[in-house]
């Protein structure tokens, strides 16, 4: 009899001992992912604070039916990943989207020595934008990250 109960309270605390471990690895392990998170979020908001573009120059060409855009970086952040901006075009009241993706426009960085292909502060991006329909009245650019700019045309 003694012995039964010996061995009963023996598998009690190894299962709980080993409840406590998948639950501490569980914790440890969400613990973990929340960091990684929360750091990965501020990291990003860092970004976006410090990145600014500005519409320096915007003309609509109606015979090449091309809006021609100086956006200039005025932040302290370099500006990644261009080919995953937005540009808007304001048609009569109605808003078309326009990504590089659909070959709608296309850029070209003056200068464009220190990162190749990216926005640096500083730096101006000629962009061309190819539209369809009535002359558009007002563009709006936005970055990668969220940021944008505005200009009438």
């Amino acid at each position: 009899m003694s012995a039964a109960t010996l061995i009963a309270s023996a598998v009690g605390i190894l299962i709980l001992i080993i409840t406590a471990y998948v639950v501490m690895g569980g914790t440890i392990t969400l613990v973990d992912t929340v960091t990684a998170s929360q750091k990965a979020l501020t990291e990003r908001q860092v970004d976006l604070i410090h990145t600014r573009i500005e519409i320096t120059g915007a003309s609509a060409d109606d015979i090449l039916n091309q809006v021609f855009l100086d956006v200039e970086n005025t932040g302290s952040e370099t500006v990644t990943g261009l080919d995953g901006m937005a540009v808007l075009l304001l048609h009569n009241g109605e808003p078309i989207y326009y990504t590089n993706s659909s070959g709608a426009w296309w850029y070209r960085i003056s200068p464009d020595t220190v990162h190749p292909n990216q926005l640096d502060p500083d730096e101006v991006m000629n962009l061309s934008v190819t539209y369809t329909g009535d002359t558009p009245t007002w563009v709006k650019v936005v970055t990668e990250n969220g940021v944008y700019d505005s200009a009438y045309l």
